[in-house]
């Protein structure tokens, strides 16, 4: 039966990120996460990343180099979840823009190692400043103690899930 918003009720006890064979897709736990990250997604670009001209692979790899600092761009690639094909031209404009440094690797000719620009690392002070703030908002109906619940158990399902994926368990294996 419908409830108000023309929504069809659901019965609570689906609200274990499983649900039953009667079920559909708004009791999976994975379904609810995906509408999550897209609403975020959706947030951030809006309010963050379009004032700085950035997009989310120039973001990510602006962020991955905040946290490392100068690193081969193997490792920004694997830590920005950026595919290596779209790596080049990603921070090739961020060079242009002076958010980016490249220089030889000294152990290993063949790659270049990156690292934040002062520009670059400002911008990322800042993103980061503004990202708080939005996350704040976003949790704004949870107490101190219910987001520390709420990350932990994130992080632990994150943990799941890489081990699901690297026993093969998406493929129907192991």
């Amino acid at each position: 039966m419908p409830d108000t918003s023309g929504t069809p009720r659901r019965d609570p006890a689906e609200d274990d990120g499983i649900g039953t064979e009667d079920s559909d897709i708004r009791a999976l736990f994975s379904f609810t996460l995906q509408r999550l990250a897209s609403l975020s997604t959706k947030i951030a670009t809006r309010s963050v990343y379009e004032p700085y001209g950035l997009n989310i692979p120039e973001w990510r790899v602006l962020a991955v180099l905040g946290y490392l600092g100068e690193v081969s761009v193997l490792t920004v690639a694997k830590h920005a979840a950026v595919l290596r094909t779209q790596l080049p031209r990603v921070t090739s404009e961020l060079e242009k823009r002076g958010l980016v440094r490249r220089k030889a690797n000294p152990e290993d000719g063949r790659s270049a190692l990156l690292s934040l620009t002062e520009t670059g690392q400002t911008t990322v002070d800042e993103i980061l400043r503004k990202s708080r703030d939005r996350n704040e908002a976003m949790l704004a109906d949870l107490s101190p103690d219910e987001r520390r619940e709420l990350m932990r158990l994130v992080r632990q399902v994150i943990r799941t899930s890489r081990d699901y994926l690297d026993g093969d368990g998406a493929s129907g294996g192991g």
